[in-house]
């Protein structure tokens, strides 16, 4: 536990945040998922207290603020204990007494403030190096332990075993007892939950880790699951799907074909038959039929991706895709490996696409061309409205700002 977590607790975006490029250009870092949970999430059940604030990059904060129902972006508490977003945390000196801050390997992890602290600190000093070094002169620091996200690489890497340390002993248990066609392994380690249905025959096995069933989960005939794996609420596994290698789906997701070791943020489809592995798939994503992915150079050497503007070793044997929200492919659409999809662009005329696709790209066999916002947010909103949600006009304002 941290040792200020009595104190306000209030996550922080760092100039880290174009690593996670192009999944922020329509939410705020915390909002990212590692296992079950948000970062926002983890950080809470680190620090053993709620969160009462963000500060996050000046043009997301009205989004961040709806989504979080958190202040956001404002005067900070004189006693607050400001987390980073990408820190995945170790232990406060229990002696410690604000003003104090914890360095990492990659930059600032924590700031216990005083009154005086927390009037130089906002998010536009967060985000600038030479701003926070400046507001941080003279405060005493001391090392801060533990792993940091530098890439949506990172969450996908880690996923299995977050997954594997979010299980609790009394998460095991059924809802309903499941039907006899089930083949179920390792059930110690099985949650499933209420108005799931199992279509017909299909496998459960969680001898390699937990398997989480949220409710209202329909799983298809012939479907098999392997651990560790998450599958949010109302999500839908057609009939043949094969998961494996740790995944993390939902909620309201439909996945079909074969799945190895992805995110899927929620309210994203793969329904049909093609491999996905390895990759970071945001929301109001649809991958058409026969959509396919390669995670792995021929070569078996390191994956690199080109986020921020540049191209970043991930140090990953293993990585497939960067997909952003609101991204869609046609049929038959070949995935390279260490891909960026960029924000509502769309892969159309099947065959191997480009490795970095920006913003609003709209390729079809003709090639490359920029999409029109306008009608992409049109698009976007039936897609949502199918699912019974509409854009907020925050949301609307983030859809057509232009790209950082």
């Amino acid at each position: 536990m941290l040792t200020c977590r009595m104190n306000p607790l209030v996550l922080f975006e760092d100039q880290g945040w174009t690593r996670f490029e192009p999944l922020l250009a329509w939410r705020s870092l915390p909002e990212l998922v590692l296992g079950r949970h948000s970062l926002l999430a983890r950080c809470e059940r680190q620090a053993g207290s709620k969160a009462t604030g963000l500060l996050v990059r000046s043009w997301m904060r009205e989004v961040a603020a709806e989504r979080s129902s958190l202040a956001v972006n404002a005067a900070l508490p004189p006693d607050a204990l400001l987390v980073n977003a990408r820190w995945l945390g170790s232990p406060v000196n229990p002696s410690s007494r604000a003003p104090l801050v914890g360095r990492g390997r990659d930059g600032v992890a924590w700031i216990c403030c005083d009154a005086g602290l927390a009037s130089r600190i906002s998010a536009e000093v967060l985000l600038s190096p030479s701003a926070l070094d400046a507001a941080l002169k003279d405060v005493p620091v001391v090392e801060a332990e533990g792993d940091w996200l530098c890439g949506p690489w990172d969450l996908v890497a880690r996923l299995g075993d977050a997954l594997r340390s979010e299980w609790r002993a009394g998460d095991a248990g059924h809802a309903f007892p499941l039907p006899p066609f089930v083949h179920v392994a390792n059930s110690d380690q099985i949650h499933v939950g209420p108005s799931c249905v199992f279509q017909g025959p299909c496998v459960v096995d969680a001898s390699e880790g937990p398997i989480f069933i949220d409710e209202q989960v329909h799983v298809g005939a012939f479907a098999v699951i392997e651990g560790p794996c998450f599958i949010g609420p109302r999500s839908r596994i057609n009939a043949h799907a094969w998961l494996h290698g740790a995944n993390r789906i939902g909620p309201v997701c439909k996945i079909g074909g074969e799945i190895d070791g992805c995110v899927f943020q929620g309210h994203s489809n793969k329904q049909h038959a093609g491999f996905l592995g390895h990759s970071y798939v945001a929301s109001w994503v649809n991958l058409g039929a026969g959509t396919s992915n390669s995670d792995l150079k021929n070569t078996y050497g390191s994956v690199r991706v080109r986020v921020g503007g540049e191209e970043v070793d991930t140090r990953c044997q293993f990585f497939g895709a960067i997909i952003a929200d609101h991204a869609k492919t046609g049929i038959n659409t070949a995935i390279p490996t260490g891909a960026a999809l960029g924000f509502a662009s769309m892969a159309a005329g099947g065959g191997l696409i480009p490795k970095s696709l920006p913003a609003f790209a709209w390729l079809t066999e003709r090639g490359l061309a920029q999409g029109d916002p306008w009608r992409l947010v049109e698009v976007a909103e039936k897609v949502m409205a199918r699912r019974r949600m509409s854009m907020t006009k925050a949301e609307r304002a983030l859809f057509l700002r232009p790209p950082v």
